[in-house]
């Protein structure tokens, strides 16, 4: 992901992801790479948690049946990008849990690559 966020901007990509995903991602046993941590942040486009996603959320897991309480990032993730679809950019998600992702994205034209 570090050489994406990289040539991001040379290829005109804009890296875009949710706030509760940067929280996820975070590991406290390598502050030592806090650095490039906050390097990357620097670089992304890191969308809130507004009532706009979390109702985009909440039926993509009633949708799917699956229970906020494990599922709740991954389809904030899915809404961001359901979000960012709307207002006419090109989707990938990249993603540890393809499948996952995968039911939340099921009707929409979002491609989901594992990472």
């Amino acid at each position: 992901m570090t050489a994406l966020v990289k040539a991001a901007p040379r290829l005109d990509i804009a890296v875009v992801t949710s706030a509760l995903t940067t929280l996820e991602a975070w590991n406290p046993q390598q502050g030592a790479r806090e650095g490039l941590w906050d390097w990357a942040l620097s670089r992304i486009d890191v969308q809130h948690t507004d009532d706009q996603v979390i109702s985009l959320a909440r039926g993509m897991l009633k949708t799917t049946g699956l229970h906020g309480h494990k599922y709740a990032v991954d389809a904030v993730l899915a809404a961001v990008a359901v979000k960012m679809a709307g207002r006419g950019f090109e989707v990938t998600v990249f993603t540890s849990d393809v499948d996952d992702m995968d039911k939340f994205l099921a009707d929409h034209r979002i491609r989901v690559e594992r990472v």
